[in-house]
């Protein structure tokens, strides 16, 4: 049974043709799920009736897009770029071109931020015609010298960028419904403007069924989660999240005992950051059966550090995980996603890719980064 969010709790026009939902609306699992994507990592935009939601996996935001279509939303997606640039660049000595119509982008910001007492510098544009399963390529004049880079928008899984750690890629979806709008602000109390030092858990949520908390948290396991899994002799394996939101992740730590996992908390005054950390064979099993990835690469990670990690160092059985890998990624076989996909450094994929090649089992192409297909042998 659902908890029921009812019309008259709401500050909406009493108009059904302005208000395109039906009330009683039921807190189910899709609008749990929904919400907590809009807290952690969306906006309710101050002053309009846009909301707004970003991410680079594509399977994440399919999904909110699956749920948006349910609530009647028009859906209007951009592609956010950023570039990091030397100091002390303007706007006259950067010129970006297009490679697929070698157009020059006209519009593009330099920004000067600050991350974790980290200074970085910036250069951001955005495309507005985005289609899941493209590719974009742009070459970027700096004054005296030129980058190019490749972005790959899967159909599914995280965008691919290159050069890596260079350059990040953002999907952003911007939407209306002002009775959706006020839902959560009201019922789910998700603040407008920035908001992520200021965020909690909702009673609404608290008080829900395990089926609507187990969702809740998915979503939050979604957008800023992590997997951790270091081989021996550290042997960690963990999930977790890290915020800036202390009473968000101490909330979060209820909503996970409820379902029977233990997490621990812990404090970082030096990054005025606070994490909850879930390791152990037990409650890791228990996410298992109870919590849904959505993200394909925090997923295949997750069951790969559960069951298939004491295996790796057999060379038979580690080459035929790589080749499972190729096969479930696709044309997305990259070095970096074949890695992430088992859970792996690159540099030890490396390694088992060159063996494969050797053997004639896999090939590889000549585009930079490379990506790997399996050969006739194999099939």
């Amino acid at each position: 049974m659902y908890q029921k969010i009812y019309l008259d709790n709401l500050i909406i026009p009493k108009n059904n043709a302005k208000i395109r939902l039906s009330f009683p609306l039921d807190y189910d699992e899709d609008l749990a799920f929904f919400g907590e994507c809009i807290r952690v990592e969306g906006s309710l935009n101050k002053g309009t009736k846009n909301m707004s939601f970003g991410n680079s996996d594509i399977s994440l935001l399919k999904e909110v897009e699956r749920i948006l279509a349910k609530f009647n939303c028009h859906i209007y997606r951009t592609l956010h770029i950023s570039v990091k640039i030397p100091e002390n660049l303007t706007k006259e000595d950067i010129k970006i071109i297009d490679l697929s119509t070698n157009k020059i982008k006209e519009k593009f910001l330099i920004r000067h931020s600050e991350r974790f007492d980290r200074k970085f510098h910036e250069l951001t544009f955005l495309e507005t015609k985005i289609i899941y399963g493209s590719e974009k390529q742009y070459k970027i004049y700096l004054k005296d010298k030129f980058v190019e880079i490749h972005i790959n928008l899967p159909e599914a899984s995280r965008i691919i960028v290159n050069p890596k750690g260079e350059v990040t890629a953002v999907v952003q979806l911007i939407f209306a419904n002002f009775a959706l709008r006020e839902v959560l602000r009201t019922a789910l109390e998700i603040p407008e403007g920035r908001k992520s030092k200021i965020i909690f858990v909702p009673p609404i949520l608290l008080n829900s069924s395990n089926s609507v908390i187990s969702s809740a948290i998915s979503a939050v396991l979604a957008c800023e989660g992590f997997v951790t899994y270091l081989e021996p002799p550290k042997s960690i394996r963990s999930v977790g999240v890290e915020m800036t939101s202390r009473v968000y992740v101490e909330q979060l730590k209820i909503l996970f005992d409820k379902l029977g996992i233990v997490g621990h908390i812990r404090y970082r005054n030096d990054r005025k950051v606070c994490s909850l950390r879930i390791s152990g064979k037990e409650n890791l099993s228990r996410i298992q059966e109870i919590i849904k990835f959505i993200e394909p690469f925090k997923k295949n990670r997750f069951d790969y550090m559960l069951t298939t990690y004491r295996n790796f160092n057999d060379a038979s059985k580690a080459t035929q995980l790589v080749i499972e890998a190729i096969k479930n990624l696709g044309k997305d076989s990259s070095i970096t996603n074949i890695a992430m996909f088992i859970g792996r450094k690159e540099r030890t994929i490396k390694t088992y890719l060159g063996r494969l090649i050797k053997e004639n089992k896999i090939i590889s192409s000549k585009t930079r980064p490379s990506f790997y297909q399996l050969s006739s042998e194999v099939y």
